[in-house]
């Protein structure tokens, strides 16, 4: 039962092997009796695995029955001139667009919706293969390879939806896809099934009959696209994705490659017949641009990335004031210019009174509420050059240039005055207070260890005084 998948490969490869050595009726019954099976595969994958988005899945075994239709009113009507017949074209050209949203559902459940990056990635490789298949599909025309300006329009037509489809499915490996067993699976199944209309649109069909390579691709599209949905790793396609190194390589190197598809197609129309291939060439130009865009934005998502870890290496996580690393760093700033101006640095050191009472009897959540109130009011009662930082649990820092010695203890008293005020709590107003050692780099010297050291020490002196006025 686990390995269901493994069975349908086989059975897929018998069948493929049958319509290659079999024409008209017999091989559109077995065509179709293969697209039927991948039908039945896909819902079955469905029902067993239970994907969190199903209608992605079921939007395939729409699309699978589409190209059955498509298939069978090839055989069935004329075929006009080298081409299809326009209803066998129609119900092709349908389907795409069904298979273009599938994809499309399963990259949006893969990644973040604001992620801009895998839909420029998409676009690259669109506009790239796209250019390609046109420039193509021109070429044939001009050759009177194709016999009317409708089944011209069909082609390119059919050849950008494939593209299209392709690039959705790329999308699902540039969102994370590729770490999935089915994700690789559908991904060569819809590079199977690009390749096929690739094969198809430079080829034509001799005769009204479908090139023998082109049924081989097309057989081997519909195999992975059933053993894709078969297997268990099915279901993770229309989960998030994780990102990881082997992610970056993926979404940098695959659009890159982007960049050669259409100078290849303006070199190949040059070396057949000396002229100006002007798609692929409007193409390249296209390319170039998006390519720049993705790799600027790349740029942009890394230092954003960058800042976002720095400023989280530098602040508490709770109350989002500089921690102590930060608070070092701009101490010894601070003492260099003293060195050099002659201001006074203080340093202050601030522990809460009270507050392990108040964790232990409304519990952390409060408390948190409480540390956070502390921040705020140590922020806002002094200047915007002071630092106020967190060093952990219920113990605050604050460093301050001065010109004088009563500027400190004037910022000292307006402090502990916020402190003293009472906290607006979810538990009901709450009073706490605090003890602050101040010690100024005059006394001390200009090491910042030392400086926190001595600030420490006074905070401790001024809580035992406290606590022996209260006492008496």
């Amino acid at each position: 039962m686990q390995r269901s998948w493994v069975r349908f490969g086989a059975v897929a490869s018998g069948l493929l092997a049958a319509c290659l050595v079999t024409t008209g009726l017999a091989q559109a019954a077995t065509w179709t009796t293969l697209l039927g099976l991948t039908t039945i595969a896909i819902e079955r994958g469905r029902r067993r695995h239970r994907p969190r988005d199903p209608l992605a899945w079921r939007l395939l075994s729409i699309t699978t029955l589409g190209f059955a239709a498509a298939l069978t009113a090839h055989v069935v009507l004329p075929p006009v001139g080298s081409g299809m017949h326009p209803v066998a074209g129609g119900l092709m050209v349908l389907a795409y667009p069904l298979l273009g949203v599938s994809a499309g559902r399963f990259a949006r459940a893969q990644s973040d919706g604001c992620d801009r990056g895998p839909w420029l990635d998409s676009l690259i490789v669109t506009v790239a293969c796209t250019a390609a298949m046109w420039e193509a599909a021109l070429v044939r025309h001009a050759r009177g390879a194709l016999d009317t300006e409708a089944e011209l329009l069909v082609i390119l037509v059919t050849a950008s939806l494939a593209c299209w489809v392709a690039a959705m499915t790329m999308r699902v490996v540039f969102a994370g896809g590729y770490a999935t067993f089915s994700g690789w699976t559908l991904a060569a199944a819809s590079t199977a099934g690009g390749a096929a209309a690739v094969h198809l649109v430079s080829s034509g069909m001799p005769d009204g009959h479908l090139p023998r390579t082109t049924v081989v691709l097309w057989g081997v599209g519909l195999l992975l696209l059933g053993v894709a949905a078969l297997h268990p790793s099915m279901a993770r396609l229309t989960e998030p994705a994780d990102v990881d190194t082997a992610h970056v390589i993926v979404r940098t190197v695959l659009p890159s490659l982007a960049l050669f598809v259409c100078p290849l197609a303006v070199a190949l129309r040059w070396r057949l017949d000396d002229s100006v291939a002007p798609v692929a060439t409007i193409g390249s130009l296209a390319v170039c641009l998006a390519v720049a865009a993705r790799f600027t934005l790349l740029v942009v998502d890394r230092e954003r990335a960058r800042d976002q870890l720095r400023e989280q290496a530098l602040r508490d996580p709770l109350t989002g004031l500089p921690n102590r690393v930060l608070f070092f760093d701009r101490l010894t700033v601070a003492l260099d210019r003293r060195r050099r101006r002659g201001t006074q640095v203080w340093v202050l050191f601030v522990d809460l009174d009270g507050f392990k009472r108040l964790n232990d009897r409304h519990g952390h959540a409060i408390g948190d509420l409480a540390l956070v109130e502390v921040g705020r009011r140590l922020s806002a009662a002094s200047r915007a050059s002071d630092t106020v930082a967190r060093l952990g649990g219920d113990e605050f820092v604050l460093f301050t240039e001065v010109e004088t010695t009563a500027d400190a203890r004037a910022l000292t008293a307006r402090l502990q005055d916020e402190l003293c005020r009472p906290l607006v709590l979810p538990c009901g107003p709450t009073r706490l207070g605090a003890s602050i050692g101040a010690v100024s780099a005059d006394d001390v010297g200009n090491n910042p260890h030392a400086l926190l050291s001595a600030a420490d020490t006074a905070m401790y002196v001024v809580k035992r005084r406290r606590q022996m006025a209260d006492r008496v």
